[in-house]
């Protein structure tokens, strides 16, 4: 990927490269009860795929090395139903589902995203 091969000459050797990325396509949105339902970021996911392979491709040529994996929720709380549909529906790239805008308008509030991410570093090869 070119833009990582940018960074990795931007970067003195030995320095760290942090990666973020989204683990799931269906995001689960819960209340006291359990899921309501999902969120769908298949888009986003889609270009993660690419991302993911373009991080592949830099450490397959020795520009940089996999250190350290962590896996991590970042919970988003909302306290009603239209403010999590106004804010999940301003994130781009995901797409509420009807079935889901149905099952929120009928479920208990809060309600809770649950985005499972992963968080890497990697070390910047000479």
């Amino acid at each position: 990927m070119h833009a990582l091969r940018r960074v990795h000459e931007a970067l003195r050797p030995g320095a760290i490269l942090l990666d973020l990325m989204p683990f799931e396509a269906w995001l689960p949105v819960e209340n006291t009860a359990g899921v309501v339902g999902h969120v769908d970021a298949r888009e986003f996911a889609r270009d993660v795929v690419k991302t993911e392979a373009g991080l592949a491709s830099v450490v397959d040529a020795g520009l940089f090395a996999l250190e350290r994996q962590l896996e991590l929720d970042v919970l988003e709380h909302f306290e009603s139903a239209p403010r999590l549909l106004e804010v999940v529906g301003e994130w781009g790239r995901t797409r509420i589902p009807a079935r889901l805008r149905t099952r929120v308008g009928g479920a208990e509030p809060p309600f809770v995203v649950r985005e499972r991410l992963v968080l890497r570093r990697f070390r910047a090869l000479p």
